[in-house]
């Protein structure tokens, strides 16, 4: 039986690195992207690019039929605001002093929604949803931490439309950035085609709290980044 899963694909190197990963364990992936409002709203760009890289130009025929059309949803959180990513009051910082700017409220609970509700539109069941949060994002995110996950596959369950097996994958909620960029290489995963910076800028500023740590995770893996930058 195939496996059919939803992917978070921000356009990232972490969900990335993910979406090769579910290619690689047999998956059918059905990629899945959200303009939330972000500055960086360039990522979906990066998001396409990465699916048609893989449904058309890889050279690994075996990839193709396993990759579906890339689902762009809109749903604006810049109305919310009361974050870096998405509130124009707010400058996006230039450390990593300051990185709870960056956190916006509830979206993971809003795109795992988001996602299931999809699952039920393609009548998935069960609905099985892949998400990035990765080590380095515990300290600042309570949203990236696994009881906030357990707790939210049963909510999502019990709000289903009708009795649906609902999972939330993660399986880079322990594993760090270099690792993760570690196993992408090894994966061959075009980084080049991703896009990180949260001022959405390219060149990548290469000083906010996502440069930086995509930065180091290469450096640590003693690689160069394929990205160009302003300032590393």
């Amino acid at each position: 039986m195939t496996k059919k899963g939803i992917l978070l694909l921000s356009g990232g190197a972490d969900s990335t690195t993910l979406f090769v990963h579910a290619l690689e364990k047999g998956w059918t992936i059905y990629p899945l992207s959200v303009d939330y409002g972000q500055k960086h709203a360039v990522e979906l760009e990066a998001a396409k690019q990465i699916v048609d890289y893989y449904r058309m130009f890889y050279y690994e025929v075996k990839y193709r039929n396993c990759v579906k059309d890339l689902k762009v949803l809109n749903f604006d959180l810049s109305q919310i605001g009361h974050s870096a990513l998405t509130d124009e009051t707010q400058e996006v910082p230039n450390s990593m002093k300051n990185q709870i700017q960056t956190v916006v409220p509830f979206r993971n609970t809003l795109l795992a929604t988001l996602a299931a509700a999809y699952g039920e539109s393609l009548e998935l069941n069960p609905i099985t949803i892949f998400m990035t949060p990765v080590k380095e994002d515990f300290e600042t995110y309570r949203d990236c931490r696994i009881p906030f996950y357990h707790s939210l596959t049963e909510t999502l369950r019990l709000g289903s439309t009708r009795e649906t097996e609902i999972e939330i994958i993660t399986p880079f909620i322990g594993t760090t950035k270099a690792e993760i960029i570690a196993l992408g290489t090894k994966y061959k995963v075009p980084y080049e085609l991703t896009h990180t910076c949260y001022k959405g800028t390219r060149p990548a500023c290469g000083k906010c709290p996502a440069c930086i740590e995509r930065l180091e995770a290469f450096k640590t893996n003693s690689l160069k980044d394929p990205l160009e930058y302003e300032k590393e």
